[in-house]
């Protein structure tokens, strides 16, 4: 039999008894968030058409012994798979079980569009799951939260104005009324020119939803390493700079500026990364650095040896690894040195 999904203030409050007691019945399910399901390929994100309201369609596919219970968080984001359809942005909160071995379905992913120049989602538009904009750079992203904060605490998920709103802030679309008010509200001139990020998916062509970080939300500069692997395991990307001092998930800030602006881990499964340090523009020392990749962790059932890709990016030059690890192994990548240009 198929059981139900609790959805936390999203569903008919006709429905939400029934959701409750079904979430709570079970016992030893895993909780993930919604990008750990997509990267565990156990949920598929499809449009009901429209860019407001009741328009996602969140599916199981049943194919999973275990138990989940998928987090979707306001703010987590839909890549589309289809370069005319706009990207979205969850604009509520809810919490879905995810029952093994059968499947489930779940109308009412209350969403916005990032992008309004784009044509409205078609009905059956299957979308992948982009980072959370609480991922995103700031300042931007601190401020579409809270704007996303303030669309739900006034109940405007499902409405115009919620609409007008990301997307003044997103594509620079002149608003007014109440919209205008709540781009106010969180510190932006509705009249400016206010660029935010509006990414694009790398793998769209894949035929399934998973999890997809694009690299135009990753930190960048002079210098950038960024770690993806195959599984679901933790991986740990590290970089020592000239001064000998490493950046990693232990110390993500480096005097000489290295940060660690993406760390990827169990919790309960990693999503195969990305992991990503850099250094700003004008930021990186001149010297050696060395870039270490570890085998931290096996989790979510990852067993054996994971596969992994690398990406290094210095003063315009791009370079790429590949390699495999066995768990608990480390490797040294590469080393390189900054001259002076």
């Amino acid at each position: 039999m198929i059981r139900s999904l609790k959805v936390m203030a999203l569903a008919a409050l006709a429905l939400s008894a029934l959701f409750v007691t079904a979430f709570t019945d079970h016992h030893g399910q895993t909780e993930v968030t919604l990008q750990q399901a997509a990267k565990l390929e156990v949920v598929q994100l499809t449009s009901k058409g429209g860019t407001l309201g009741d328009q996602v369609t969140f599916t199981t596919n049943g194919t999973h012994a275990g138990d989940y219970v998928s987090e979707v968080r306001r703010g987590d984001v839909l890549l589309s798979k289809n370069p005319h359809t706009p990207n979205l942005v969850v604009t509520r909160s809810f919490y879905a079980f995810v029952p093994g071995r059968h499947e489930a379905e779940l109308r009412g992913v209350y969403v916005a569009s990032l992008d309004p120049d784009k044509r409205a989602p078609e009905r059956g538009d299957v979308y992948d799951v982009g980072p959370n904009v609480a991922d995103w750079p700031m300042p931007q992203g601190k401020t579409m939260s809270h704007l996303l904060q303030l669309i739900d605490a006034y109940g405007w998920s499902n409405t115009t104005t919620a609409q007008h709103a990301v997307w003044n802030l997103t594509s620079n679309y002149p608003v007014e009324g109440m919209a205008a008010a709540l781009v106010r509200a969180v510190g932006v001139n509705p009249a400016a020119d206010n660029p935010f990020p509006q990414p694009s998916n790398p793998h769209a062509s894949l035929p399934h939803t998973s999890f997809i970080m694009p690299y135009e939300l990753l930190g960048t500069g002079d210098v950038q390493a960024t770690l993806i692997w195959g599984s679901t395991a933790d991986l740990d990307l590290r970089v020592v700079d000239p001064n000998g001092e490493t950046v990693s998930w232990l110390h993500p800030r480096a005097s000489s500026g290295g940060r660690l602006d993406q760390d990827d881990r169990c919790a309960p499964i990693s999503h195969g990364g990305p992991e990503n340090v850099y250094w700003p523009e004008d930021g990186a020392p001149l010297g050696q650095y060395r870039v270490v990749v570890k085998y931290y962790a096996t989790c979510g059932g990852a067993e054996g040896p994971t596969s992994w890709s690398l990406r290094l990016f210095v003063d315009g030059q791009v370079k790429k690894f590949d390699g495999t690890l066995e768990p608990l192994e480390s490797t040294t990548v590469t080393t390189f040195t900054r001259d002076w240009p």
